[in-house]
Formats: structure tokens, sequence, C-alpha cells
């Protein structure tokens, strides 16, 4: 499609849901046409002029009226309404995860293939301005890394209730570690989890997993530690990167990241290392550039996007096997 605007629905005005609409509202790109949420009354929120029309049930929307739709809704309703929107042809973005089962992902992205729909699937972490600067150091070769360590903390939440900290958490930081190392075969899987219920015993049916701690080990030697918690009281956001010629730290929330280096002539002891902080990153809004991506992928109807359905699948059965793992 041309500059036209693109005429869209949002399903779901939950946290995420508001935060797409805050953000689509400032954007000339879009033109907000429908909000869907059953349990939204609170018309004063629609306050960009657009006279959005406001359903409970997605499938009275008009189709003819829209090329795209964000979903944003509850997990356990993804596949249902990602089938749908992708059978009538119109293009979608899609919050993480793509599905809660593996047949149900590997379902959507055959089906985005078939009928050659724009797909998104929101990781936003990949816009994160750390992420594009670590990416970029390692296409330059700058950074040559043989161990991968994420750390995803974060406090209780009855945010998200359908979802365990794989899914809900963990599941950003497996995104990053195969957009940063793709195309390398995974070699092995360990995990083990914690749930704050059940006695600390996790259970797909009562008891989610709140605390889980994965390695994965590629085919070519490299490995990688994540960590994802919604049981700890700070927040933390980092990915540290062993390699031959130093050891480096993103901070993914500050944007404070270091390069750690041996000292070949250090004066004491405590001097063998050598700190240096890297470039200094622009700090634009992540979920901005998420969706002026989204913006693009449309206007220039782009299937194979690396963050369509097909690959958003490959980083949900990395996360099942994790749960295989920890629930068994």
């Amino acid at each position: 499609m041309g500059k036209e605007k693109i005429n869209l629905a949002i399903i779901g005005i939950g946290v995420m849901g508001k935060n797409h609409y805050n953000v689509i509202k400032n954007m000339d790109d879009f033109s907000i046409r429908y909000i869907i949420d059953p349990h939204f009354n609170n018309h004063d929120f629609i306050d960009d002029g657009k006279n959005a029309i406001i359903l409970q049930d997605y499938r009275a929307i008009d189709l003819n009226a829209i090329d795209a739709v964000i979903i944003a809704a509850p997990s356990y309703l993804h596949a249902e309404m990602g089938k749908y929107f992708v059978q009538n042809n119109i293009a979608i973005f899609m919050e993480k995860p793509l599905a809660l089962s593996a047949a149900d992902g590997h379902e959507l992205a055959t089906l985005a293939n078939e009928y050659k729909v724009p797909t998104m699937v929101g990781h936003i972490e990949r816009f994160n301005p750390s992420v594009s600067l670590l990416n970029g150091m390692i296409e330059q070769d700058i950074i040559q890394p043989k161990i991968y360590e994420f750390r995803r903390l974060s406090g209780a939440s009855n945010r998200i209730s359908d979802s365990d900290v794989i899914l809900d958490l963990m599941i950003h930081d497996l995104d990053i570690l195969l957009y940063l190392h793709n195309n390398k075969g995974i070699d092995m899987v360990k995990a083990s989890g914690f749930s704050q219920h059940n006695n600390g015993r996790c259970c797909r049916q009562d008891a989610l997993c709140d605390y889980a701690m994965a390695v994965i080990t590629f085919d070519d030697g490299m490995m990688a530690y994540l960590s994802a918690s919604r049981v700890t009281p700070t927040r933390t956001r980092k990915i540290d990167i062993t390699c031959a010629n130093g050891y480096y730290n993103f901070d993914l929330i500050s944007h404070e990241n270091i390069m750690q280096s041996v000292n070949h002539a250090p004066s004491h002891a405590s001097s063998m290392y050598k700190s240096e902080k890297l470039p200094a990153v622009d700090v634009v809004s992540s979920l901005q550039k998420e969706l002026a991506h989204f913006t693009h992928i449309i206007r220039h109807n782009i299937i194979d996007d690396t963050l369509n359905f097909y690959h958003a699948n490959d980083i949900l059965q990395l996360a099942f096997r994790i749960q295989d793992e920890i629930y068994g």
C-alpha cells in the first residue's frame, strides 16, 4: 500500500493495549477504526478524535474497513484470533507469546505463509537500543561471543495469569539469543524452575513456574545461561557476554554498557582488568520503533520478516523445550 493511513483495530485494552493506543494515536501512519475489549467501557479514554468504534467481539469488525490488527488480548486467545485474521488477509501484530501450544504455533506459522499475510510478534526487546548496539558490534566482529548470560528479573504481578515466567519473560531473551546467534543448531537444553505454589514444585495445571533457569548449548560450542523471575523485588534486564578478548555488560534498562578487558600492564592486583564505557545509545521508545517496523512491513507487504509468525514459532518451540525440562 502507499502512504495512505493504515486502518487499524486494537484488540485488548489492558496494559499493553493501552500502551499501543497511546503511541499509535500520535503516529501519522494509523487511523484507529476499532477498539475491541469485552470489559472496556471507558469512552473517555478515546481522546484522539478519530471516532473509533468500540466493540466487545472482534468478529463484529467490518473486515473491509481495516488493513491491520493489533492483538493485545490474553494469551489463550492468540491462536483463535490469529487464525481468524490471517484467513481474512488482515496484517497482524500479535503480542507475545504467539500461542500457548506447539500445535497452535505451527498452525499459525503455516497459515501466515500460506495466505502471504504480513505478520509480526511483539518481541519488543529486539528494538532496545542496547540490543541494537550489541548486534552491530557482533556483526562487525568487535564482539565474538563464547558465552551469553541473560538475567530478566521482576517482582510479583497479577497482570499475567495464563502464562508462566518462560512465556512471559524469558521468551524475550530467547528471541534476543536466536537473533544474535542465528542459523546455529541447538545441541542441548537443560532447565529447572520454582513455583510460589505447590511447595515450590512447578505444575502446568495449578503451579506455573515463577522462576526459571536454563542452559542452552549450540552445535558450534557457544553456550547461553538464562534466568527469569517474577518473584524478585529488583527489576533487572541484563546481558553479559564472555569473549576471548574481554567481557561485556549490557544493561537494557540504564543503557550503561561496559567492556572489561585484561590489563596487560597492571599496577597492582586489583587492576587486572580495565573497564571502559561503550558508546552511548539513543534512548528512543522501543514500542515506537516496533510499531514503525510494523508500518514498514505492511506498506511494503513484507512476508518474510525476522519477527513474523514463522520465526516467532522457532522461539516458541524453544520455550516449550525449556518448559518440558521443568514440568516433565
